[in-house]
């Protein structure tokens, strides 16, 4: 039977990790931080290594270091943010509810926080702001969104998703894009909902704070 995951299996890479901040970690160090026999830690080490969660560095035959994995990360919900799916830079597309996978090691870009998410562009109306199809962009949810920045928008009465400037017009939101071949859209506000800010993305220039900057 193939090895799986354990709740303690979860608490020895836990323990790990905190462990390797302080330099390399050995299997018997880590089996006294988790009050274990070395046997028994040898164990669940071999397990964790099958499993793709750490990796071990052999020293001599009977010296070795460990690491954890980014797989490892991924279990442990660190420094890894989900693919939520694609975001209209051109025309809307439908949302989805359904992570896509991980992106993980963007604490070195980004000041990620839990609840941030990925999208990947689609089209071409950010391209002004250096954002073209196929970037990755980093949205942050539940936070407020000021007028002329560029947010993942909700448009109610299609039930599509796009990224673009939002700006207020009387009783309209205009979404504007970043490419002077595509007109602004306008739409009630009540018809608008804003989703997320854009906070950074892999690869182009920092985006403008409006469009006239």
């Amino acid at each position: 039977m193939p090895p799986r995951i354990t709740e303690i299996r979860k608490k020895i890479l836990s323990c790990l990790l905190k462990l390797c901040q302080k330099g390399p970690v050995t299997s018997a160090e880590l089996a006294r931080s988790m009050n274990m026999t070395a046997q028994a830690m040898h164990q669940h080490v071999k397990a964790l290594e099958e499993l793709g969660f750490v990796q071990v560095h052999r020293l001599t035959d009977r010296s070795a270091t460990l690491t954890i994995t980014e797989k490892a990360e991924h279990e442990l919900g660190l420094g890894a943010l989900p693919i939520a799916g694609q975001i209209a830079a051109g025309f809307p597309l439908t949302p989805s509810d359904h992570s896509q996978g991980f992106m993980s090691r963007l604490s070195d870009f980004f000041d990620a926080r839990d609840g941030d998410y990925l999208l990947q562009v689609e089209g071409n109306s950010m391209t002004g702001v250096g954002i073209f199809p196929g970037d990755m962009v980093v949205v942050r949810p539940g936070t407020e969104i000021v007028e002329g920045e560029i947010a993942v928008v909700l448009i109610r009465s299609e039930n599509l998703v796009t990224l673009k400037r939002w700006y207020v017009e009387g009783e309209d939101i205009v979404l504007v894009s970043e490419n002077t071949a595509m007109e602004p859209m306008r739409y009630r506000r009540e018809d608008i909902k804003l989703q997320g800010q854009l906070i950074g993305r892999l690869g182009g220039k920092p985006p403008r704070k409006n469009r006239h900057s």
